[in-house]
């Protein structure tokens, strides 16, 4: 919350750095795996990332579920295209500058040798990756080159569900060297799916995907003068090398960012003209924090805007010691009043949230009622960040003599068929803190089928989960259904080749005629 404000490119944090300061953030994020041991991940995002995460539409779905979420949650993003830097002045929240991978790997070499940390090079094509460290190494004599090795990962189909195996012995060659530093340049959205899905594994302090860089290093693949890489238009100058592969890409990257950014500009304008009409009602309601049990609800004000989230964030602070003191356990914000949100302050809110999620505090969101502020929270692709927060405001009863696990309910159990739900998040967190055989002894040795309707996150490494189940069944003759899976959860298995591979049934009856056949 201290921190230079960034900015908030349709849901996804952007960190306001330099390329020093972005150095120095990760060996702060170096510092802090030393005392929690959990793995950081450091993102430099340009159109790509945009082009693999988001759809199209501006209900605010996504393209792929997993990697939004990833980028969400990263610990530090940099801006890596022009025009991410150039959508964020549009946006009136103007970053510094762009932070490549390019610029950032080499900075990092530097800091790296002088620190005495070490850096893993895993990824690129051939021995490129193996090349890019003796450059480095030939320019900064005193860095720590912890390993080089090169292997073939998987993200999508049958073979993702089975390459358990091979993640590991890619975890164990890096695990045996502890760096401080991981670069990964398999490419996006390769790198970052394959360390979401391992990072409870990964004994790296530091983590960054850093797709082509290896081959700028290497020589393999040129850099744009600096003179258009300064005027923002390099990607004109990488068509030219290579347009066979990067004009389509290139093209359709434009054209999406475009798409997505027009109404995100013209609700944004016809927003402060809404403001500037009902000015003088704006502010006739003030931030204010009711307290009742362990519960705090913090009702907003008509104007979200700077004042409301500077009103937000003393209210937060003088709450944390409390939370850590377990004198209260929850967080609501009150959205009813709400009529105006600043873009900015959005993106401020948008951070606390994921705050408040690192501190493991529970928040969520209740009346969000106003439709030029949800029309808002759809453009800017937050509204299932805010339906999700929204949910888990709703009381659910569950039957607790049937429930065994916190994400698992067998609401039924006979002779021949198990029937039950899963709630929550299936990642890859649950599946590390859980033995898999002991959870599939839940569903016994029936036909089962899944209700997925209150599960409202998977990712691929949730999708192992059910290949497990399914895989179990099958042997005893018994079927697996997935019932009623939500949007984002059946994309997932949309954007990973496996919708055909797993029975998705629509309604119960199918579901029972399903495993009667």
């Amino acid at each position: 919350m201290n921190q230079m404000p960034g900015v908030m490119i349709f849901s996804i944090p952007v960190d306001n750095e330099t390329l020093n300061s972005a150095v120095n953030r990760i060996l702060l994020l170096i510092k802090d795996y030393q005392l929690d041991k959990t793995p950081k991940l450091v993102v430099t995002i340009n159109v790509d990332f945009l082009i693999n995460s988001l759809s199209w539409v501006l209900r605010g779905s996504a393209r792929h579920p997993e990697l939004l979420d990833i980028l969400r949650n990263a610990d530090l993003v940099t801006a890596d295209g022009m025009p991410i830097v150039w959508l964020s002045r549009l946006l009136n929240a103007p970053l510094q500058e762009r932070v490549t991978g390019a610029d950032l790997v080499p900075a990092l070499a530097r800091a790296a040798a002088s620190n005495g940390h070490s850096l893993f090079f895993l990824g690129g094509k051939g021995k490129v990756g193996q090349t890019a460290a003796d450059i480095l190494k030939a320019k900064y004599p005193k860095l720590k080159i912890a390993g080089v090795y090169s292997p073939f990962v998987q993200t999508q189909g049958e073979q993702m569900l089975i390459s358990e195996q091979q993640d590991d012995e890619i975890i164990k060659q890096i695990n045996q060297t502890n760096p401080d530093i991981l670069l990964v340049g398999f490419g996006n959205p390769k790198q970052e799916l394959w360390f979401n899905r391992n990072r409870n594994k990964i004994k790296a302090a530091v983590t960054i995907g850093i797709g082509g860089t290896y081959e700028f290093i290497a020589g393999s693949v040129n850099r744009a003068p600096v003179w258009v890489q300064k005027m923002g238009i390099e990607w004109i100058y990488r068509i030219g090398q290579e347009p066979g592969r990067l004009w389509k890409r290139y093209v359709i990257g434009i054209m999406k960012l475009t798409a997505l950014t027009i109404p995100l500009l013209l609700l944004q304008q016809l927003q402060n003209i809404y403001f500037l009409l009902r000015r003088k009602r704006q502010n006739s309601i003030a931030v204010y924090a009711d307290y009742k049990g362990s519960v705090v609800t913090i009702h907003l004000s008509r104007t979200m805007n700077w004042m409301c989230l500077n009103k937000i964030r003393e209210t937060y602070v003088q709450l944390i010691k409390h939370f850590h003191r377990k004198t209260y356990n929850k967080i609501i914000f009150d959205f009813e009043a709400v009529e105006f949100i600043d873009f900015n302050a959005l993106s401020i809110f948008i951070r606390l949230l994921k705050q408040l999620k690192q501190e493991q505090i529970d928040s969520s969101i209740v009346n969000v009622v106003n439709h030029n502020v949800i029309s808002l929270l759809k453009a800017s692709h937050v509204w299932d960040l805010f339906n999700e927060k929204i949910e888990s405001a709703k009381t659910m009863t569950i039957n607790h003599s049937v429930s065994h696990d916190e994400l698992i309910v067998i609401n039924q159990q006979s002779e021949c068929l198990t029937i039950a739900s899963l709630t929550g998040r299936l990642d890859a967190a649950y599946m590390a803190s859980r033995n898999i055989d002991e959870i599939i002894s839940l569903f016994g040795i029936h036909h089962c089928i899944l209700d997925l309707s209150k599960l409202n996150f998977l990712d691929s490494t949730g999708l192992r989960f059910f290949f497990y189940l399914q895989r179990h069944l099958k042997q005893m003759g018994k079927k697996l259904i997935l019932l009623k899976a939500i949007e984002r959860v059946r994309q997932l298995f949309e954007i990973t080749d496996l919708a055909d591979y797993f029975n998705l049934c629509e309604n119960m009856d199918e579901a029972k005629k399903f495993v009667t056949i």
